[in-house]
């Protein structure tokens, strides 16, 4: 186990599912990923001056912090999943990766959360597993984030809820 300082840029590649029951999931993923953001738009209203320019940087930001200090386990004898012609890439965890979606759910919102997560799981699964369904775990973890850091519940354990040392490892 080791910490690379930079992962290097590899291009995202997804292949597409072998059965056809992932096809469903990924249609439910997808029904999900609009309903989240069609419910969190008045995030999206929300973004003007400072806020827009914060999620723009945010936006530069998590594909260099998904590539900045990933924390690699080496296994020897790695073999290719089943069917694939594609080396298999040792896994790897980018340290600083949920950064950016973090401060983006605390200060713009989950929905703006929700768009850096997705862009988070595109470079995160793209680069490493290539699977078409990783994608949407970080964006389930981005809405949660979003939704517990902006919570408008009173009493001790929604303020314990809604600070970011509790929220992230949720």
């Amino acid at each position: 186990m080791e910490i690379e300082f930079w992962s290097g840029w590899l291009f995202p590649l997804f292949e597409w599912p072998g059965r056809w029951e992932a096809y469903l999931v990924l249609a439910l993923y997808a029904a999900g990923l609009l309903i989240v953001l069609l419910r969190t738009r008045k995030d999206f209203a929300g973004l003007r001056g400072r806020r827009l320019i914060l999620f723009l940087f945010l936006l530069i930001l998590t594909p260099l912090l998904n590539n900045l200090l990933v924390l690699r386990l080496h296994v020897p004898d790695l073999l290719p999943l089943p069917f694939r012609a594609a080396e298999p890439v040792m896994p790897g965890l980018p340290l600083l990766g949920l950064l950016p979606v973090a401060v983006g759910a605390a200060w713009t919102g989950a929905g703006p959360a929700v768009l850096l997560g997705l862009l988070a799981g595109v470079f995160r699964a793209g680069t490493t597993t290539h699977n078409l369904l990783e994608p949407f775990s970080l964006v389930l973890q981005a809405a949660l984030i979003g939704y517990l850091l902006r919570q408008d519940y009173r009493g001790r354990l929604a303020w314990l809820a809604r600070q970011p040392f509790v929220a992230l490892p949720v």
